[in-house]
């Protein structure tokens, strides 16, 4: 229940879910650079037949990457804070 002294009128679940969207978007923006560097390795391992380096090296890139973003994005979120 939403406490009557805060201004937002927002129920206690929507707090909570406006909380947590900061790093819900941290951990899909990590889950895309996995999915992208899979991707192109397998239209690298098809158009260059590389089978199976060019996943593999997709998916480490994409593996570095996410966290790279996670790490930043997360940083930043707590200097917000």
């Amino acid at each position: 229940m939403a406490d009557p002294g805060d201004d937002d009128g927002l129920s206690d679940t929507a707090r909570a879910e406006r909380g947590a969207a900061p790093y819900l978007a941290a951990m899909w923006r990590m889950v895309g650079a996995v999915v992208v560097g899979a991707v192109a390795g397998l239209l690298a391992d098809h158009r260059f037949g590389w089978s199976p380096w060019g996943v593999v090296g997709g998916l480490g890139l994409g593996l570095t990457a996410g966290f790279w973003s996670l790490f930043r994005s997360l940083s930043q979120l707590g200097k917000r804070r």
